[in-house]
């Protein structure tokens, strides 16, 4: 048995071929296949930009939280609050963070600190056990919530 294959770019010829090869050839040895095209993959084809965009929408800062706007660029840019903050605690900045924890409920309800699904805090101490401070790194999913924040121009 031998297999020949045509590529035929207009469809309305296809019929006519098939009656021209069903005069040589027994009709059900005649077989019509098209091209399949690939999908264009979705925006949303990654479960965490799906994710990310749930976070973002509960995130977001309005006009009036600068604070919770300061606190997003802190967190999702890579904060450190001994060299940024020269060790001096911000007790608004503890707060806009415990608000962002607490929009992100709306998305992970049984998680004790949801901002910990965006960042991975470390705290730092000196060899004699002094404080030195918290720096913040992002996770996977933090990093898609601080690209899509940045394209909407919310941080």
């Amino acid at each position: 048995m031998s297999v020949m294959i045509l590529e035929i770019d207009d469809p309305t010829q296809i019929a006519a071929i098939q009656k021209a090869v069903a005069q040589i050839l027994p009709p059900a040895s005649i077989k019509v296949f098209q091209e399949l095209q690939p999908d264009a993959p979705s925006a949303a084809a990654n479960p965490l930009d799906e994710l990310a965009a749930k976070i973002a929408v509960a995130v977001r800062p309005n006009a009036r939280q600068s604070m919770r706007q300061e606190a997003l660029r802190a967190a999702l840019g890579g904060w450190d609050t001994f060299w940024d903050q020269k060790g001096t605690p911000d007790p608004a900045l503890r707060n806009a963070f415990g608000a962002i924890s607490k929009a992100m409920r709306v998305v992970f309800p049984h998680d004790a600190s949801p901002i910990d699904r965006i960042v991975v805090r470390r705290k730092r101490f000196d060899k004699d056990g002094t404080y030195l401070g918290t720096s913040y790194h992002q996770t996977q999913l933090g990093l898609r919530v601080r690209d899509i924040l940045k394209v909407e121009g919310s941080i």
